[in-house]
Formats: C-alpha cells, sequence, structure tokens
C-alpha cells in the first residue's frame, strides 16, 4: 500500500522534462465552420525521424503485411486459475524514480483453456531506427512540428461561411429528441457498452440494470472469472462492447502478429463470448517521439460504437473510421491501401489527420475518446506545449474539432481563449438542455466549454480555477488542467481539475455547474463558496491593500456576476483528479489521485462519507446493481454498497495495477489490468 505523491507514466500525459511551463493557445476564442470540400482522404503512416529539435520528418513508410496470429486468451470454470503469458513491461520511461505497484504477485500457471484457446505468443518488442527525412520550411503558422517535411498538399484554410443570420452550419442528420440518448445501433444488444461511459452523458452508472453482479472475486482461483484475455504491456483504454465483439486499445508488446514488431499503438478486437482474438488495428508511432506520442503507451481513446462502424482517436492523432468486421467478412470496405493488411487486421474507412490538415502539436499523446452525435465526431485535440514546456509550437490549432463521421470532413473547429497549460487529454460528454443540445469540452486552459453541436458555436464557459491560481512546474502551482470527462445529469455539469499525475497530488476543485447559462458563467465562485473562515481572511486583505482605480473596477464588475456553479469541493475537502463521475439516486461518487473515493450529495455537494483506498486512482467509480466498483493502482478492486451509509462489500486483488474503470455489458462486468482484459461474472 502506498500514497502517491509521484507515479508511473500517464498515458494521457507525461513531462518530459523539469523546465518551467509557460501557457500556449489563442488570445480569443474562436469558431469557425468549414463548408463541404474536398474529401478528407489521409495516407498510410508517415513514421519518419526526430530531428534534432523535436520536430519529426515525414517520410512515408509500409509495414510488413501479418500472416498470423494467435488469440492469447486463457478460460477460466469453477476454481481453476485464469493465467496466460504476460509481455513484461519496460522499465519507467520518465528516468525519475517513481512509484511502483505491490510486488509479490505469483503467476499462476494456464490451465487448458474451455473452450480451447492457444495462449499468444510474446516477442520482445524492438525499436527500428528510421533514417532521417530533410526538413522543409513551415506551410504556415497552423503547421505543426510533429510532421514536418511532408510532400503533401497543404488543406484548404477554414474560411466561415456568413449569411444576414449570421454562420450557416452544414446539413446534419436528424437530432436525437430524448436527453442522453445513445445513438440506435443497426445491431447489437441493448444491454451493450457502446463507448466511454456508455451514453453521451458519461454518466459512469450501468444505465443497463445489471443483476447478480459478483462480489466474491479470485483472480488467482478463477472464482467468477469467465476468461481472461491477453493485452500489451500496458493499457490505459477502456474497452466498448457491441454485437458480440469487445474492443480496446493498448500497445503492441502483446505481438498478435509476429510480422509486426516494435512500438506501436493497437485497438484489439476480441470475441465477447469467450475472449478469443479476432483481428486488430495497428498504428505506427509518430517519428518525433515522446513530445507527441510517449513511448508504450499504445492506444487510450475508447472506440465508440454504432452499428457495423466505430470511431477512435489514435496515438497519431488521427480520428479513425473502421468496420466493426474488419477483413473477416473478406471485404473492404473503405480505403483500398491500409498500411497492414490481412484477415486478422484492420478494414480502415477513413481517417483524418489533425496533425497533417490542422497542425495539431499534441503533447505527449492524443488521448480524446470521441462521442457521436447525429452525423458528427467529436473530439479533444490533444494540442499542448512543445518539449521544452516552453511554448506552443501550433498556436492556432484548435483544441476542438467535429468532422462528419460518414466522410471525414471537417465540419467545425474552435480555439480555446486563453493559453494551454500543458497538454489537453480530457474527452467531451452532451446533454440536452431546454430542449437544445450542448457539447461539453475541457480545454487546456483550464476553462470547460459548452458549445453548440451543429455549429460549434459557444453556449457558455466556466473558468475551473480560481483568478489567483497559478501555473507552475511538477504540480507546485494552485491552476490545473482538467483531464476528467464532464458528466451531464438532469441539467447539470459534474466535472473535476487535476494534473499531470507525474505532477502529484494538490489543491483540486470539483464542481456541479447549471448547463443552463449563456456566456462566462464563472463568477465569483471563489468567493460563493469561501468557508466563514477563508471570507474574513479575504477581507481583512482587501482592506489592508490599496486599490487602484480600475481594479476596484474590475472587481465591481466581477461581483455583479453570477456563478451558475451550485456547489463546489476544494482545497483539503478534494483534490486532484482525472477520475469521472457516477452520479445515481441523488449521490455522487468520485475519487482524487491521492486514492480517497468520496460520496457527495448532489443536491449540495456535503460529504456523505469517504473511503480511503491508500494506493492512487486514474479510473473512476462505476455503479452496477446497486454497488461501486473502483479500482487503484495497487490493483486492488473494492466493491462498496451504494448509498448513504459506507459499507465495503468485498475485494480482489488483480495481477498488476488497473488505469482504467470497470465496464458492465451483458450481464458482464470487464476489468482491464495494465497486461489483461478479465471478464467477469456470477457463476
Amino acid at each position: 500500500m502506498k500514497r502517491i505523491l509521484l507515479l508511473p507514466i500517464l498515458t494521457v500525459s507525461i513531462a518530459a522534462s523539469l523546465a518551467f511551463l509557460t501557457g500556449c493557445g489563442g488570445t480569443t476564442t474562436e469558431t469557425t465552420l468549414v463548408p463541404p470540400k474536398t474529401a478528407t482522404t489521409p495516407a498510410t503512416s508517415n513514421p519518419g525521424t526526430a530531428s534534432g529539435d523535436s520536430t519529426a520528418s515525414g517520410s512515408t513508410t509500409s509495414g510488413s503485411k501479418a500472416s498470423g496470429s494467435s488469440d492469447g486468451t486463457t478460460t477460466t470454470s469453477g476454481g481453476t486459475s485464469a493465467s496466460g503469458s504476460v509481455a513484461t513491461p519496460g522499465a519507467d520511461e520518465t528516468g525519475t524514480s517513481v512509484a511502483t505497484p505491490k510486488t509479490g504477485t505469483t503467476e499462476v500457471p494456464a490451465v487448458p483453456a474451455i473452450p480451447p484457446v492457444p495462449t499468444a505468443p510474446v516477442v520482445p518488442a524492438a525499436s527500428t531506427p528510421q533514417a532521417p527525412a530533410p526538413a522543409v520550411p513551415a506551410k504556415s503558422d497552423r503547421t505543426s512540428a510533429a510532421k514536418a517535411g511532408t510532400t503533401e498538399t497543404p488543406a484548404t484554410p477554414a474560411t466561415t461561411v456568413a449569411s444576414p443570420d449570421g454562420p450557416v452550419a452544414p446539413a446534419v442528420d436528424p437530432i436525437p429528441e430524448k436527453e442522453d440518448v445513445t445513438p440506435v445501433q443497426a445491431s447489437g444488444k441493448k444491454t451493450d457498452w457502446n463507448g466511454w461511459g456508455g451514453k453521451l452523458s458519461r454518466n459512469m452508472v450501468d444505465h443497463h440494470g445489471s443483476k447478480n453482479m459478483p462480489v466474491e472475486v479470485d483472480i488467482e482461483k478463477g472464482l467468477n472469472v469467465k476468461w481472461v484475455a491477453e493485452l500489451g504491456s500496458q493499457t490505459y483504454g477502456n474497452p466498448s462492447i457491441v454485437d458480440g465483439r469487445i474492443f480496446i486499445g493498448t500497445n503492441n508488446e502483446g505481438t498478435r502478429d509476429p510480422e509486426i514488431t516494435g512500438d506501436r499503438g493497437n485497438i484489439l478486437c476480441f470475441r465477447e463470448e469467450d475472449g478469443k482474438f479476432l483481428w486488430q488495428a495497428v498504428h505506427d508511432k509518430l517519428s518525433a517521439g515522446r513530445v507527441n506520442d510517449w513511448p508504450n503507451q499504445g492506444i487510450c481513446s475508447a472506440p465508440w460504437i454504432e452499428g457495423d462502424r466505430f470511431w477512435y482517436f489514435n496515438n497519431r492523432a488521427e480520428i479513425v473510421c473502421a468496420d466493426t468486421e474488419g477483413f473477416l467478412d473478406n471485404e473492404n470496405d473503405g480505403m483500398q491501401d491500409e498500411q497492414y493488411k490481412g484477415e486478422t487486421k484492420a478494414d480502415i474507412i477513413w481517417m483524418y489527420d489533425t496533425i497533417e490538415e490542422l497542425g495539431n502539436f499534441p503533447h505527449n499523446l492524443a488521448t480524446s475518446s470521441p462521442v457521436v452525435w447525429s452525423n458528427l465526431v467529436i473530439v479533444v485535440t490533444g494540442n499542448g506545449v512543445d518539449e521544452g514546456h516552453l511554448n506552443c509550437p501550433s498556436v492556432r490549432a484548435p483544441s476542438f474539432i467535429a468532422v462528419d463521421k460518414n466522410t471525414g470532413e471537417l465540419v467545425w473547429e474552435f480555439l480555446a481563449d486563453k493559453d494551454i497549460l500543458h497538454g489537453q487529454w480530457s474527452s467531451p460528454a452532451m446533454g440536452q438542455v431546454n430542449g437544445e443540445w450542448q457539447v461539453y469540452l475541457p480545454g487546456g486552459d483550464g476553462i470547460l466549454y459548452a458549445l453548440n453541436p451543429e455549429s460549434g458555436e459557444l453556449i457558455w464557459k466556466f473558468d475551473m480555477n480560481p483568478p489567483d491560481s497559478k501555473w507552475e512546474l511538477g504540480g507546485y502551482g494552485t491552476r490545473n488542467n482538467i483531464i476528467s470527462t464532464p458528466v451531464f445529469v438532469d441539467g447539470h455539469v459534474y466535472l473535476g481539475v487535476g494534473q499531470d499525475p507525474e505532477h502529484g497530488t494538490g489543491i483540486g476543485h470539483f464542481f456541479k455547474i447549471d448547463a443552463s447559462g449563456k456566456g462566462d458563467v464563472t463568477g465569483t465562485w471563489w468567493k460563493d463558496f469561501a468557508t466563514e473562515e477563508e471570507g474574513e481572511e479575504d477581507k481583512e486583505e482587501e482592506e489592508a491593500e490599496e486599490k487602484e482605480e480600475a481594479e476596484e473596477k474590475e472587481e465591481a464588475e466581477e461581483a455583479e456576476q453570477k456563478t451558475m456553479a451550485k456547489w463546489h469541493r476544494g482545497g483539503e475537502d478534494f483534490g486532484r483528479t482525472m477520475s469521472t463521475a457516477a452520479v445515481h439516486n441523488g449521490l455522487v461518487y468520485i475519487s482524487d489521485l491521492e486514492g480517497y473515493l468520496y460520496c457527495l450529495d448532489a443536491d449540495t455537494g456535503e460529504l456523505v462519507w469517504k473511503q480511503d483506498l491508500q494506493a492512487a486512482c486514474w479510473g473512476s467509480p462505476m455503479v452496477i446493481d446497486g454497488k461501486v466498483y473502483m479500482g487503484d493502482e495497487d490493483g486492488e478492486i473494492v466493491i462498496l454498497e451504494a448509498g448513504r451509509e459506507k459499507k465495503v462489500l468485498g475485494e480482489f486483488e488483480l495481477e498488476s495495477s488497473t488505469y482504467c474503470t470497470p465496464v458492465p455489458a451483458n450481464g458482464v462486468l470487464y476489468i482491464v489490468s495494465k497486461s489483461k482484459l478479465y471478464a467477469i461474472a456470477s457463476e
């Protein structure tokens, strides 16, 4: 057990140096509507190599074709043990001393699978150096350093389409009528789980009404373990389950194809019934290295599935649309020039390259899990600071974009207000307020934006840090990023702030925000929710200081603003968080990085109970069958009774850390460790 101050590498963000950070980004909020133009037809991967200033060269490289695979699944029954070959994770890439998971876990030899499924061979990964490509001048101030050297034709600059009545949005499919509706699938069951959070609201609550989820689980003995599938050596992506298929992001160290070795980003597809490996999507690493595509982190985006298509944001900052059947249906439905082809490879429909098209410069890794609404795919781009953390190479690159789900053409883009502090690693959520849909997008400037999903126009924004907060290197400051995903429930948004976990724990903030506002709805929440003691201290300080006339005027105007925050927790009451909330039956369940799971009153924000998990928490709580399931960095899963009385129902331990969130689908609980996917179900 441990209490962390410094953690292992974060898939969503890792500080590559200890230089002082400064922000980057736009100075004004900009939304650009893009009229239909030439369809985006991304080329195959362009690995290239990194230049001396961390700028990548972009020569096109073709990978080896796959000729075989192994499913690597262990199926268990009764008291049999579930275990297979495990890819040994490499040493910590940060070069710093970090906390490590508990040791002493004994790997249990695999027993014959039922049904028999061979274990995937583990082949040591090897990185192949690339020959340097000649550098070329940047094509514009929006051109990212991540892909210099390309000879592709620059994308047409985005323009605003105007009319006497204002911007004209491209035509979209009919808008869903009900609040928080998951798009209708062409196939699949109502109890499937089609993306991060299972619904557009991203509320971490099982919306299927699953029953008999197990409390007693023993991984080594196989108690209530249906099957176990091997992943890569590090896994941070959450599974999506639709129509008998499971999709999950990881790295390539599971080596499903012995001809494709070395570090890459992978989406693996398994059969839901028994965990049999079916096929994989493989994406090469960006040549700029860790500044844009951190080693061994794989793909962190949770795919969104709708019918026979799914969408994800890969490690190369490309939005990918693929066929759920891969090439198993013997059809090539989209792109005809996939880099990796074969029966066990992905059938790519289209790709939209945000680096090439928009000059995006993802800091450390692009991680956003998309939402698909109407005919749009919406993501957070990941644009951020450079390797030295001193400036932003692509100050005009958007923070949020929407593309057409059928063609991959850009529909709109949005540039955040203020300087980006570090990176942008969150994901969008959606909700319906007074009959109108909103998409909630956390910016790298620490501001939550609510946009019109059709046009990308601002509806409201909320600064989640107080005005006197400061961004400082290594987590010493008081201003924070937003890594958590917003949750929409009953007209309100629940969201907390945090930082790269390498920065350690610190002061955080968690809010319930009324989503019916317009414009800047920040107000003066830091005063409105101050304690009486804090208020007196602030008053004494204000009286002791001489204020300029302009400052007094600004303060007076600021005081007239009304915050749309309904309540706030922070300081000693709540730390930095990467977790996404679960709101259920008038209670909010949320964890912070330090390892506390909080149960709060949804109306008042008052603490109902708190559970010390004694280990760092990267994942999120999930409410299923009247229970709260929560994993931690020690690889322990704790199960508590959902409700106002704190009651621990059970605990069990995985073979390694878990940085993901438990996911329910079709009566089965899916739990992800660093290198394995577990299907948990009552026998």
